[in-house]
């Protein structure tokens, strides 16, 4: 996996924690589900009002190997976001990077029922994420 990381977060941290959860979706996917030389871009979001915006984003194209994951220039305690409140910052990452990788599957955004927010991939992970993903197991830092 390459990451092309355009941001002061540690780039081997994000390399980790993005290949655990991409270990995770190949698991339970199954073969179909892989990408081949795969490349996440990583930047910094835009500020909104000169403020750091309190939640992470991305975008992909359907079908394809490489995303771009969006990163707060700080780290935030809670996100703004309301189906992902319960989240840490390093489970926000790693849940709208599996949002990402469903695009790249192929899947386009969808309605489901308890999430606020278009999904793709992402609530069938939610309860793994919880579980296994956390600021402890993977810190994501400043270099």
């Amino acid at each position: 996996m390459k990451v092309i990381n355009n941001t002061g977060y540690d780039t081997k941290q994000l390399r980790t924690l993005f290949a655990r959860c991409l270990g995770e979706v190949r698991k339970r996917e199954g073969a179909r589900w892989q990408i081949q030389k795969q490349a996440v871009n990583v930047i910094y979001q835009r500020k909104s009002l000169g403020k750091s915006a309190e939640w992470i984003g991305g975008e992909a194209f359907l079908r394809s190997n490489y995303l771009t994951m969006k990163l707060p220039h700080e780290k935030f305690e809670k996100t703004i976001v309301q189906d992902k409140a319960n989240l840490d910052f390093t489970q926000c990452i790693a849940d709208t990077y599996i949002h990402e990788i469903g695009h790249c599957f192929g899947q386009k955004h969808i309605r489901v029922e308890g999430y606020p927010a278009r999904s793709t991939m992402e609530h069938l992970y939610r309860e793994w994420i919880l579980e296994n993903i956390s600021e402890e197991k993977y810190p994501i830092t400043k270099k």
